[in-house]
C-alpha cells in the first residue's frame, strides 16, 4: 500500500524553518536543497485530491485563512473565494460572502468548499 504526504504543506514548512532559522553554511544550505528534492519525488496526497476532491471539514477551512478555496452551493453554482476565519466568512470575487455558519448541506443555503474546483477534477 502507497503512504501518501502532503507534500505541498510539508514543502511549506520546510521553506517556512528555512526562513525562520537560515542556512548559515554552505552544508545546511546543501542540506535544505536535498530535503527538499527528496520530499519532491515522494507520492504525494495532494495529486490524489485533485484527481478526487473531498470537501473541507468546517476545522479545515478555518484553518486555510488567506488562502484560496473553491465554493459550491447547494444548487451547484461554484466560485473562488478566500477564506477570512475572523469573520468566519469565504469572500468571492463579487465580495459575496459564503458564511460559515451555513456551511454544509443542512439547509437551503448551505455550501461545500474545496481545494480545487471538483468540476475540473472529474474532466
Amino acid at each position: 500500500m502507497t503512504e501518501y504526504i502532503k507534500k505541498q504543506a510539508l514543502l511549506s514548512e520546510l521553506a517556512r524553518y528555512n526562513q525562520c532559522y537560515g542556512a548559515e553554511s554552505e552544508q545546511a544550505k546543501a542540506a535544505y536543497l536535498h530535503t527538499v528534492q527528496v520530499v519532491s519525488t515522494l507520492p504525494s496526497i495532494d495529486v490524489v485530491e485533485q484527481k478526487n476532491p473531498k470537501p473541507l471539514t468546517l476545522d479545515e477551512l478555518k484553518d486555510m485563512h488567506g488562502e484560496p478555496v473553491y465554493c459550491v452551493d447547494s444548487k451547484g453554482n461554484g466560485k473562488w473565494a478566500f477564506v477570512e476565519d475572523y469573520d468566519e466568512v469565504c469572500i468571492d470575487s463579487d465580495y459575496e460572502d459564503w458564511e460559515f455558519y451555513c456551511y454544509g448541506w443542512d439547509n437551503d443555503d448551505g455550501w461545500l468548499a474545496y481545494r480545487s474546483n471538483p468540476k475540473e477534477a472529474g474532466q
